[in-house]
């Protein structure tokens, strides 16, 4: 996933988008998230 522009990113995002890659992915290969939550402001 990239970021388009630089904002915010809340849980309920990264859950919803972690629920879509998982289902897309569920039998082809396993997903690990790392996610930093002291930073969570998207760069460019």
């Amino acid at each position: 996933m990239k970021a388009v522009t630089s904002n915010y990113v809340t849980n309920r995002q990264l859950e919803s988008a972690r629920k879509v890659i998982i289902r897309a992915a569920r039998k082809v290969g396993k997903i690990w998230i790392r996610v930093f939550p002291d930073v969570p402001f998207t760069k460019l």
